[in-house]
This record gives structure tokens, sequence and C-alpha cells, in this order.
């Protein structure tokens, strides 16, 4: 497989196509003799295969990557796609269980390594998450969605969060990568209040979680595009317009985190944490007290969303 060419590997409906349909025929063989009605030890005898073709998707899916965005974003993730499209797969480990092994959340798994660890932060990022389809987002429509949206959505969301926790452990002073996943995987929410979120709920906390929040590197939700006008509009306009479609990103983002977050941010929890920010005292116009300012808005923000 080195030895070939990127084209010949995605390029070809005989290749990659039939790479996927091997790696399903192994998950199913090797989860089917493990939980199927005659369990036998086969586990032993796919895995290996198993976990080889997991290998060489991802080995091929970087490749892709490295060498033209357009391989990876008009071969890789078309076949990529239409395989998804067609699963249903799923297996459950015995009959009492509520839980159900699920092909897709595996095998996306591979595509949001390579998307969260490959592709973002580089020259060509924003062409390879255009491509992604909208479903394969985390947004509160594919959440609230059919079955298959949600379990996609599901999937992109722990596949961040685990990812997302050990990036934000880094403390650095610009994280350019989760900056730019947190961007592309969580459209129509502003990237401010929605990293000022994750922050808050991922970060380790002494007794005072507010001040834990505030003491710590904020390296990541910043926006990086600038407010463009045509000849005939008037800057003011637009400025006005971008304004107007911020406050509607900062309401869906108090949405979303109500939603995946609901034992999180609880109706205690907002108003303790209401009354640490307004308690706390800092230099007037220091990073902290700025800090202090934006964590209580999205306290109040989240309070006005749960009264509703």
């Amino acid at each position: 497989m080195e030895k070939r060419s990127t084209i010949f590997l995605v390029g070809f409906d005989e290749v990659f196509p039939k790479i996927l349909e091997w790696n399903l025929s192994a998950w199913m063989a090797a989860r089917g003799d493990l939980f199927g009605e005659k369990k036998t030890d086969g586990l032993h005898d796919w895995f290996e295969p198993s976990h080889t073709l997991t290998t060489i998707i991802e080995r091929i899916g970087e490749r892709a990557i490295q060498e033209r965005q357009y391989f990876f974003s008009n071969f890789f993730l078309e076949h990529f796609q239409k395989h998804v499209d067609a699963q249903t797969e799923r297996i459950r480990p015995d009959i009492s269980s509520k839980r159900y092994y699920v092909y897709v959340r595996d095998l996306l798994s591979i595509l949001y390594r390579l998307l969260f660890e490959k592709a973002s932060g580089g020259p060509e990022s924003e062409e390879i998450w255009r491509r992604l389809p909208g479903e394969w987002k985390v947004s509160k429509e594919n959440l609230e969605g059919d079955t298959k949206k949600l379990v996609l959505a599901r999937t992109a969301f722990e596949q961040f969060l685990r990812w997302a926790e050990q990036r934000m452990a880094s403390n650095q002073t610009f994280d350019r990568q989760l900056n730019d996943v947190l961007i592309n995987l969580f459209p129509g929410v502003d990237p401010e209040a929605w990293a000022r979120i994750l922050i808050f709920v991922l970060s380790p906390y002494s007794e005072n979680r507010v001040q834990s929040v505030i003491e710590r590197s904020w390296n990541f939700g910043f926006r990086l595009d600038v407010v463009s006008f045509s000849g005939e509009e008037k800057m003011e306009e637009a400025i006005a317009s971008a304004e107007q479609r911020k406050q509607t990103e900062i309401q869906n983002a108090y949405e979303l985190a109500s939603l995946i977050f609901s034992n999180v941010f609880t109706e205690e929890l907002l108003k303790e944490s209401v009354e640490q920010a307004k308690k706390l005292k800092y230099a007037k116009r220091s990073a902290e007290d700025r800090k202090r300012l934006e964590l209580l808005k999205l306290f109040e923000g989240l309070q006005t969303v749960r009264e509703k």
C-alpha cells in the first residue's frame, strides 16, 4: 500500500471502497464472534485484520490530506460518505442490554482523528471542512433530529470532547488547531461563547470553580474573520449586520449548551456561579476582570434559556 500512489488508492471505485467493505466485514465478524448467539473465541482471529484495516484507512486519509486537499475532499471523503450513508449495522452484546455497538460510530472516529489532527489548522482546512456533510457536525438540529443524525452528531461531539480536553491541558497561548475545529465542527454558534462554555465544563477546578476558570489560559474561541462590505454597502450597516449575527450565534451557543450539558448547567450551579462571579474582585480592565464579566454574562444567558 505504501508503494501505491495516493490517486490509485482513493481515485478508483475498485480500491478504497473495497477496503471499506473489508473493514465492515472484519468489524462484524469480530463482534459477531464475541457477542453472537454462537459465541466463539473468534475475536482473536478477527481482531488483527480488523485493526489492520482501520490503520490502513487512517493512513490513506493521512496521505490524501498531506499530498493534496483535492484527493481528500473529492475522493477519500466522497467514498467514505457513500459507505457511511449505506450502513445501519449494529450489534447488541446480549438481549438484555440497551447498548449497541454501532459500526458507523467506530468508522467515524477514524475520520474525526484525521480532521482534528491532520487537517485542522492547515492552509487547506477551510475547504476540507466545507466538504464535510452538515449531518456530521454538531448542532441542535442534528442532536434533535432522527436517529441517524443523532448518532452522527453524538459521535462527532464525543470524539471532540476527548480530544479537546487533552489539548486544553497543554496551556498553549493560542491553539490554532483547536480553534479551527471549534469553528468548523459547531456551525451556527458563536465561537467565543461556545469556547467559554467548554472551558468551564472541561477545566479542573478547586473550591471556587469560577475563579479556577478565570485564572487558567483561554487559548481558543477566537473569531478570525473580518467584517466585509460591498461598494454600495455602508460600513456601519455591515458592522450592524455582523453584530446581529453574533447575537444570534451567542443565543444558539446557550441553547446548545443547555441541551448537551443540562446535567452541568443546573439551576443551582448557575445561581452559585453568578454569585461567585459577582464576589470576585480583580483590578479594573485587567484580563482577569474581563474574563469575570464574560463568565457572568454567560451564566446569566444560560439562566435565561433555562427559564424558557
